[in-house]
């Protein structure tokens, strides 16, 4: 399975309601939004061109070139949607509910719907939004996530990372193999091995129950891992932030140290990153099954493993 993320804009983040084309507040805010991920989708492209083609949108010219030439980059840069917009014109795939403009078109449930629907395929998508104009934090849909990462407004984690991370842990489609490919999106503070998630499968644990504890720990070591062993020295303290934060971890002990077998299978090398490195510690996603092996270099986390168990 091959899966990937696809960005988009709200729509009401770049459609003025009637009235509004000449607020400033309304392009400012649209201003702030312009330097993400997002694309403009493209039941919304296709409103905004003819939107933007109207000579008369703004009262200072020079605010209209401004505000244009960024428009125009934004779209040129960060759509990859190619669809004939006949096709997708004046046609009704169903509102988006729960959603409230705040300086936007009043029709922009629409027209999210309608990009959501011509944007259909093996993708999680991200709408980045204004926390203001929705009277819900999640989409009631497979694969659909809110992310407010460029607004001053939210409250709560509904950054681009944590919601994609959330939607993948309830993504009953998405397989191991899916998961090794976004997993540098989802995980940016993270190097895996190469040969990391060749073993996943082997943990005896059903995927729909391994995948949201793999997720959480992993989470934890991109998020906190170079803190805490950059913080704490001693291995206990370690353990005990890392459990803190619900992950039991713990380096190995002296009889696995003492066997020379064992303690060569958490030698792994990492090219790029010093050459071989020991991946001694490792987080339990169970008690006697489910092992994470990590080493904390410099300003990132090495996983050499995920394994059902290493020899001891």
């Amino acid at each position: 399975m091959t899966i990937s993320f696809l960005d988009l804009i709200d729509p009401e983040i770049v459609i003025p309601r009637v009235g509004a084309e000449k607020c400033n507040i309304f392009w400012a805010r649209m201003m702030l939004y312009s330097t993400g991920k997002a694309a403009v989708g493209p039941a919304t492209q296709h409103r905004l061109n003819k939107l933007l083609s109207n000579p008369n949108l703004f009262e200072h010219p020079q605010l209209a070139h401004d505000i244009l030439t960024e428009i125009y980059r934004w779209i040129s840069v960060s759509s990859p949607l190619k669809i004939d917009m006949s096709t997708v014109a004046g046609q009704d795939q169903g509102r988006v509910h729960g959603h409230h403009p705040h300086y936007g078109a009043e029709d922009s449930a629409e027209l999210l719907g309608q990009d959501l629907h011509y944007t259909a395929g093996p993708v999680i998508k991200l709408i980045h939004a204004d926390p203001l104009s929705w009277s819900v934090r999640q989409i009631p849909s497979n694969g659909v996530g809110l992310v407010f990462d460029e607004s001053p407004c939210a409250t709560g984690d509904f950054s681009r990372v944590s919601v994609a991370r959330a939607l993948v842990s309830a993504g009953s489609k998405i397989d191991i193999h899916a998961l090794s490919q976004i997993s540098s999106e989802l995980f940016p503070r993270i190097v895996f091995h190469g040969s990391c998630w060749s073993r996943v499968t082997d943990i005896t644990v059903t995927w729909e129950q391994l995948l949201p504890k793999l997720i959480r720990h992993l989470s934890v070591l991109n998020d906190f891992g170079v803190e805490i062993f950059n913080n704490y020295s001693v291995a206990s303290d370690r353990s005990a932030r890392l459990g803190s934060l619900g992950v039991e971890a713990s380096a190995e002990s002296p009889n696995t140290r003492k066997n020379r077998k064992a303690w060569a299978q958490r030698l792994f090398n990492f090219p790029n990153d010093g050459g071989d490195q020991r991946c001694e510690w490792h987080t339990k996603i169970e008690p006697t099954r489910g092992r994470v092996h990590f080493k904390v270099l410099d300003d990132k986390v090495l996983v050499g493993a995920i394994v059902e168990h290493l020899d001891t």
